[in-house]
C-alpha cells in the first residue's frame, strides 16, 4: 500500500514545533549563595528598570511577581556588598593593613536613589556619582539618609556653586580656577569640602587630570584655604 503524504499544513506544523526551554529558577533571597550574584545581575540588566519580572519555577506551571526592581535587587546588593567587602579584607590582609583602612564607595550614578537608602541599609556610608544633575536630585532625596557623597566626575567651573552644596568629597580638582570656585562655594553654602588633586598622566583628549608639573601650585592652594579638607 502507498504511504500516505502529510499534508502541506502538518509539515508546517511539524516543522515550527519545538522542545521548550528549560526554566532556571532564580534565588533572590539573601541567604543565596554570593556566587548566584553575577547570575542575578546579568537577569535583571537584561530587563527593564521599575517593571515586573515573571520568573518561572522549576516545572513552569507557577510563577513568582516581583513586583518592584528594588524587591529585586535587594538580596542582590546584600550579596555583591558583602563580596566586595571580603575582597577588600583578603587584600588589605596580605598587605599587612587593617580593612578599615580602606573606604568602599559605592559609584550609584544611573540608579534611582532608593538604591542609597537600600546600601545605607545595608552598612555602606559613602556612594560616588559623576554627573551634578543626577547627583544633586538623590542628595536632595537622601538628605536623611547618613551617607558622604563623593564626586568623582569631571567637574566643569560652573558646576562648582551645586556641588559643593551637597558633596562631601571632589575626587577631580585638576585646575587653580576649579579651586577658588569651590572655595567660593564652599564659603557660600557654610561647608567643608574633601579635595583629591587627580594628575593626568596620558594627556588624553577630553579626560581630566593636571599636568604633573602643576600639581604643587594646586596642593598650595588647596593648603592656603580654610575651607578644605585635603583627602
Amino acid at each position: 500500500m502507498a504511504r500516505k503524504t502529510p499534508s502541506k499544513s502538518r509539515k508546517k506544523a511539524q516543522t515550527k514545533a519545538k522542545p521548550p526551554k528549560p526554566v532556571k529558577e532564580l534565588e533572590t533571597g539573601q541567604d543565596a549563595e554570593v556566587s548566584q550574584s553575577h547570575a542575578l545581575e546579568g537577569e535583571f540588566l537584561k530587563r527593564r528598570r521599575g517593571r515586573r519580572f515573571n520568573l518561572k519555577h522549576e516545572h513552569g506551571t507557577a510563577r513568582e511577581h516581583i513586583r518592584t526592581y528594588r524587591d529585586f535587587t535587594s538580596g542582590l546588593i546584600s550579596m555583591s556588598e558583602a563580596e566586595v567587602r571580603s575582597r577588600i579584607a583578603t587584600a588589605t590582609a596580605a598587605a599587612g593593613r587593617h580593612a578599615d583602612d580602606v573606604t568602599l564607595i559605592v559609584v550609584t550614578k544611573f540608579w534611582p536613589a532608593s538604591d542609597v537608602r537600600l546600601l545605607a541599609r545595608f552598612g555602606v556610608t559613602d556612594v560616588g556619582e559623576n554627573r551634578d544633575q543626577e547627583a544633586s536630585g538623590k542628595a536632595a532625596e537622601c538628605t536623611d539618609v547618613d551617607v558622604a557623597w563623593h564626586f568623582i566626575g569631571q567637574l566643569q567651573t560652573n558646576k562648582a556653586r551645586s556641588v559643593a552644596r551637597y558633596a562631601d568629597v571632589v575626587h577631580s580638582v585638576d585646575r587653580a580656577h576649579l579651586v577658588r570656585a569651590l572655595d567660593s562655594a564652599a564659603v557660600a553654602a557654610g561647608r567643608r569640602l574633601g579635595c583629591l588633586v587627580q594628575v593626568g598622566l596620558d594627556h588624553g583628549a577630553g579626560r581630566g587630570g593636571a599636568a604633573p608639573e602643576s600639581v604643587p601650585e594646586l596642593a598650595d592652594l588647596l593648603a592656603g584655604g580654610d575651607t578644605w579638607t585635603v583627602a
